[in-house]
Order: structure tokens, then C-alpha cells, then sequence
């Protein structure tokens, strides 16, 4: 059983991200302390002034590397800020539920219960905390920002790739518009309470891929001729 035995390997890596959340914290707080210390000095103003003077001697050396920066910047560089905000407030909105379950002793025999339990036991316990701890149009809008920054890349080295996810996007939204609601209704009703919310989401990026299959599909029958 593939499941049975990943499940203390995930375990095992979901403790160590609990051991190493307060190194990312440090690091996240001394970014956020290095960003409020430059900005009485406009950042946004010598970083580019910057930039530019590096391009003067090395722009036509990394000309590929700087088209990708500067498609990033223009199409993604915003979006990737505020969503990369948005999966570390729940990120965190995760590890303090995981936290307060492992010092939970329902039974009062003065052990936490996560300790009394089988490994995948615990696995199928974190993966039900998880999905009620966070939002999941918040993980998956952040999700799809980050895609666009990196659409943006993909779009200037390889542009015929990056027109098939777009004609897919397309194709899977349409599909999500017709059948969505209707899917999304059947499966509210056989999933409990608490996942109700999971159920448009999914829906909706599953419709994506299918639609991106599909396009991927028809572009090797028309380049095969």
C-alpha cells in the first residue's frame, strides 16, 4: 500500500517544516526589516537606475536572462508579492492548527493523542487539519498569481508553449461556466460540511487541466502534419 508507506516519510517531513518554521520566520521578518529600512531612500527609483547601469556592460551577454526578469516584472512581479504574502498567512494559519492538535490529550491519559497514533493515521488527521485551516480560493488565486509570473517567462523563451496553457485556461473556464455549478452541487452533497468550500475549487482547476490536455493534444495532431 503506496499510501501506508509514504505515510511516515511525510510525517517525518512535515515535523522538520515544524522545526524549521522559526528559521523561515527569521528570515522573513529580516527581509521585511531590510525592505522598511530602503524605502526612505526610494528603492524604487536606484534598483532600476541600477539595473540599467549593470545592462550597460552586460545586457548583451544575458540577453535571454533579461528579457525573462524583465517579462516577470512587467506581467507577474506585483501578483507574486501579495501571493506570496497570502500562502504565508496560511501557511502559518496551518502549522499553528498542526501545533495546538499535537498538545491535544482527548482522552486525558496525559499523552498528546498524535503520539498514540499509527503513522498513517496521523497523516490522514494533519491532511483533514490542513484542509480546514486554510482558504482555499486564497491558496489557489496565490497559487495562480505565482503561474502567471512564471507564464510570463515561459511566454518569452517558448511562446508556442505558453499559448496552449492559455487556449487550455480558456477551454477549462468555459467548461467550469456550464458544467461547474452542477458538478459543484453533487459533490456538496456527498462531501461533509467542512469541505463544502474545496468542492468550486477543485471543480474549476480540474476543468483547467482537462482543458489544457486537450489543447496540448490538438497542437501535436496539427504539428505532426
Amino acid at each position: 500500500d503506496v499510501a501506508k508507506s509514504a505515510a511516515p516519510i511525510i510525517n517525518k517531513a512535515l515535523d522538520i517544516v515544524d522545526d524549521l518554521a522559526p528559521l523561515f520566520d527569521l528570515i522573513y521578518e529580516m527581509v521585511q526589516g531590510f525592505i522598511r529600512f530602503i524605502q526612505p531612500y526610494h528603492p524604487e527609483d536606484f534598483m532600476p537606475a541600477l539595473c540599467g547601469f549593470l545592462l550597460c556592460f552586460f545586457g548583451g551577454t544575458y540577453m535571454m536572462l533579461t528579457s525573462a526578469i524583465e517579462a516577470f516584472r512587467l506581467f507577474g512581479l506585483e501578483k507574486v508579492k501579495a501571493n506570496v504574502l497570502a500562502l504565508h498567512s496560511n501557511f502559518r494559519a496551518a502549522l499553528d492548527a498542526f501545533r495546538k492538535d499535537n498538545q491535544r490529550d482527548e482522552n486525558r491519559d496525559g499523552i498528546a493523542d498524535v503520539q498514540q497514533m499509527q503513522a498513517q493515521e496521523l497523516l490522514s488527521r494533519r491532511v483533514s487539519i490542513f484542509f480546514k485551516s486554510v482558504n482555499p480560493e486564497e491558496v489557489f488565486a496565490a497559487a495562480e498569481g505565482l503561474l502567471q509570473g512564471w507564464l510570463a517567462v515561459i511566454a518569452t523563451l517558448k511562446s508556442r508553449f505558453a499559448q496552449y496553457i492559455a487556449i487550455g485556461a480558456s477551454i477549462g473556464d468555459a467548461l467550469n461556466k456550464t458544467i461547474g455549478p452542477i458538478l459543484s452541487k453533487l459533490i456538496q452533497g456527498v462531501l461533509p460540511s467542512e469541505y463544502d468550500r474545496w468542492a468550486p475549487v477543485t471543480i474549476k482547476y480540474g476543468f483547467r487541466m482537462f482543458g489544457v490536455s486537450i489543447a496540448w493534444t490538438i497542437a501535436r495532431v496539427v504539428n505532426s502534419f
